[in-house]
């Protein structure tokens, strides 16, 4: 990435279905060329125009390459709950400002116990990160308000918030050690308490 945050969230939700069908696809050794024309053809993803494929693949690869043959493997076998942490940190890795918002924002309300996130509190992170990230000073309101919600919205499908309530993941043990031993323990840090 040529600036450390991007706007790309605008268009890059969660995604969560469509990584579970690619890194499905990758296990099956299809190559990305023959991944995009199965999900074109057979309609996989069950959009109502293929327009945005490309875009949507190019950030699914993206997101799959952060991760492990373990995770890949989990992501498209294990239990829902298993595969939404694994979606979410592939976000993590992938995104700079998710990274942030994790490890600051995230962890931050919950060592202090305030288990409540409101809207207001997720754009004065942004704004106060648009203080320190000039790239951020191009972005729109709307880009910004967009930017709020889908952050939101990442965590709700993780099961992070409900109703506004910051919850602790429920995941398997070995894919907690996992992620803890050998891939990125702040990513555990952040969430768990």
């Amino acid at each position: 990435m040529d600036k450390r945050y991007s706007a790309n969230l605008t268009w890059e939700p969660f995604l969560w279905y469509e990584m579970r069908i690619v890194a499905d696809l990758l296990k099956q050794w299809l190559d990305k060329k023959e991944i995009k024309e199965k999900i074109i053809n057979e309609n996989i993803f069950q959009y109502k125009t293929t327009k945005s494929i490309a875009k949507r693949l190019s950030c699914i690869f993206r997101r799959l390459n952060s991760l492990d043959e373990y995770l890949l493997d989990r992501l498209s076998i294990w239990d829902i709950d298993d595969s939404k942490i694994i979606s979410l940190y592939a976000i993590y890795k992938d995104s700079f400002l998710v990274y942030d918002f994790l490890n600051e924002f995230i962890k931050d309300k919950i060592e202090l116990r305030q288990l409540y996130i409101s809207d207001s509190e997720i754009m004065s992170f942004l704004n106060s990160k648009a203080r320190e990230h000039i790239e951020m000073n191009e972005w729109t309101e709307n880009t910004l308000k967009k930017i709020k919600q889908i952050l939101k919205n990442i965590l709700i499908w993780a099961w992070i918030i409900e109703s506004k309530k910051i919850h602790q993941p429920v995941l398997s043990y070995s894919l907690k050690q996992h992620i803890s031993d050998n891939l990125d323990n702040n990513f555990i840090i952040s969430l768990w308490f």
